[in-house]
């Protein structure tokens, strides 16, 4: 998918269909057919140091997306967001108890000398 197309949807922050992303890039409508899709939907998500995007499509003669899919998709799109920050942040967490222990291992190696 087009880089710039996904920025444009995150610079949004709220979620983008298909048929409105056509007027800004109409290149998408040939990948969105390729992809056997009819309709799709864009959900952009920020939160602190994580920024990304859901996208979720239906295929050719499928109904389209109901405000009730969108619904769904926007709680699974910010718990994902969730999921994500939390995982950078045990992340962080991890790194800097291993920085203190290693600190402590070496003060007590000092203390022996």
């Amino acid at each position: 998918m087009d880089h710039v197309l996904v920025q444009e949807v995150i610079a949004k922050e709220r979620e983008t269909s298909l048929s409105a992303l056509q007027d800004v890039n109409p290149e998408l409508k040939a990948y969105e057919l390729d992809l056997g899709l009819d309709s799709a939907v864009y959900l952009p998500f920020a939160r602190s140091r994580v920024r990304g995007l859901i996208y979720a499509g239906r295929n050719q003669g499928a109904p389209p997306f109901r405000a009730i899919d969108l619904d769904v998709l926007q709680i699974l799109t910010r718990q994902a967001a969730i999921a994500l920050e939390n995982a950078l942040l045990y992340t962080e967490l991890r790194d800097y108890i291993r920085r203190v222990e290693e600190s402590q291992q070496a003060l007590l190696g000092a203390e022996k000398m």
